[in-house]
């Protein structure tokens, strides 16, 4: 099982809320939870955020694994492994399994769609990376 972990955390240091700013008519965040979906590749999708607004827009989107993210993995120097590590975690207690695979889909890269996600997948498999 392939999972897709999108982390979206309230603070930015560049753009203030930048996750949940209009990109193109939609908020930036939008676009990665959208290209997950449509993923032929991707078998769940995870955010993992400790801004409200960002989990609502997730909901709205029809994401089930939606992870509250504690205050203390939000801040500016958080690891990015602590953060999927705990998204990780959630996820097992959440669901019971663990995926074979994850892929994390940063939402500040907003022209990445479902094709590429699927090429990255096919790539990781041929290379057995």
């Amino acid at each position: 099982m392939n999972l897709a972990i999108i982390p979206a955390r309230y603070g930015s240091v560049g753009i203030p809320r930048k996750n949940i700013i209009d990109f193109c008519g939609k908020p930036l965040v939008q676009h990665t939870i959208e290209a997950a979906i449509e993923s032929k590749l991707i078998d769940e999708v995870l955010v993992t955020s400790d801004d409200n607004d960002v989990l609502e827009i997730a909901s709205s989107l029809g994401i089930k694994n939606i992870c509250k993210r504690p205050k203390e993995l939000a801040s500016n120097n958080t690891p990015m492994f602590d953060v999927v590590a705990h998204a990780l975690d959630w996820f097992f207690e959440t669901n019971g399994k663990t995926p074979d695979n994850f892929m994390l889909l940063q939402p500040s890269s907003p022209l990445r769609n479902s094709t590429d996600i699927d090429a990255a997948v096919n790539l990781f498999n041929i290379e057995k990376a």
